[in-house]
């Protein structure tokens, strides 16, 4: 009988099986694994291409990661989404530690491992590697750089020229990243908490308070109570089209996002949700920007805001405007072709009903059925 077998009588209980479709030799959960470099590859990739901006936060080190994403998954969201996604937790902590040792040992970017490599080093499929890392961007903890496509012709010759293989396809680049929720997170320093209560000594005293009591009861009046104007039907409307959209960003109450788009001008009769989300997107992709997760942004709203604020002064008119005032112009050049056919058609009508045009018409039909009859008759002489 084996070692296994014994001690698993002589504790009384079954050991668990052991993961199958695992190969033992990978290590998934060792960071400083020797696999390191297989992980990597050598695969051919554009030397300029997009990177993220300076503020998204970059990750302090492998093991803090994975640390905080095994945290994560302890959550009743993480579990949530975990169950989703249809990934087990060891499955998940197995992928990220792959990339995790492919990333940048210094601020976790640079992923650019293909599905199939990871798969192939663990020992699984790569339908399950890819469904494990769209639960990281799903949970805030990576996010992709650069999506994978098809290499141009010129691409292939020169992947071709820098390894010697044939390359056809090149893989996301990915960024492993600590969701900003979970990373901005101080305790203070030795010495310098200081208590909220007050000390014993200004505590009031009872004839402090008989006599303040009475006080405020001299001087107690009814303050009207103050609302603010409630936004217009325009703006709501706005408001609520963006909230279907991008539902963070009315996450505590959406009359926080409908004074934001009175604050920055905005109301539907310019604008739709659909137009002010295409004009976020143009300007993103103009300059090269990435859009964080939703997750990881600690302020969606004032994110919002600011880039709304710095697009709005390349817009000459607004979108809704300036279709009403196309739709306006094409229906009044309509109207204008339109009426120029119906002035042709009454110059037609009448020439038709004119008897000093009816009697030119007759004549000139006159003359040429004589002309023709002679050109017959001069036709049948020659013969």
């Amino acid at each position: 009988m084996s070692r296994v077998a014994n001690e698993s009588d002589a504790a009384g209980t079954p050991l668990p099986r052991a993961r199958r479709y695992y190969r033992p030799c990978t290590g998934p959960r060792d960071v400083r694994s020797t696999i390191a470099r297989s992980c990597r590859g050598r695969a051919w990739r554009p030397a300029n291409g997009p990177t993220l901006p300076a503020t998204v936060p970059v990750w302090s080190s492998a093991a803090h990661w994975l640390e905080t994403l095994a945290a994560a998954l302890r959550t009743p969201q993480g579990e949530e989404l975990r169950a989703a996604a249809k990934v087990s937790a060891d499955t998940l902590i197995d992928v990220a530690a792959a990339d995790a040792r492919a990333a940048d040992s210094r601020t976790g970017r640079g992923v650019t491992t293909a599905h199939e490599t990871v798969a192939k080093a663990l020992g699984c499929s790569a339908k399950t590697v890819q469904r494990a890392r769209t639960l990281l961007e799903a949970l805030g903890f990576a996010c992709t750089v650069v999506p994978g496509r098809y290499l141009t012709t010129q691409e292939r010759a020169a992947a071709r020229a820098h390894h010697g293989g044939d390359q056809r396809r090149m893989a996301s680049e990915r960024a492993l990243l600590v969701p900003r929720s979970l990373s901005n997170v101080h305790l203070p320093r030795r010495g310098s908490f200081t208590s909220p209560l007050p000390s014993r000594s200004d505590l009031p005293k009872r004839a402090d308070a008989r006599a303040g009591a009475a006080s405020r009861q001299a001087t107690k009046r009814k303050i009207p109570r103050r609302c603010a104007p409630r936004p217009p039907i325009g703006v709501q409307r706005l408001a609520a089209g963006l909230a279907e959209r991008l539902p963070w960003l009315a996450r505590g109450h959406i009359g926080s996002l409908c004074r934001t788009l009175v604050a920055l001008g905005l109301d539907d009769t310019g604008w739709s949700a659909h137009d002010v989300i295409d004009m976020l997107d143009r300007r993103n992709i103009t300059l090269g920007l990435y859009e964080p997760y939703p997750g990881s942004q600690r302020d969606p709203l004032a994110l919002f805001a600011h880039q709304v604020r710095a697009a709005l002064p390349d817009v000459d008119e607004p979108p809704r405007l300036r279709r009403g005032r196309e739709a306006a112009a094409r229906a009044a050049e309509r109207a204008r072709a339109r009426a120029e056919r119906e002035a042709e058609d009454a110059r037609l009508a009448a020439e038709r009903n004119d008897p000093v045009i009816q009697a030119r018409i007759a004549e000139t039909k006159r003359r040429m059925r004589e002309q023709l009859a002679a050109a017959r008759q001069q036709a049948r002489y020659r013969r």
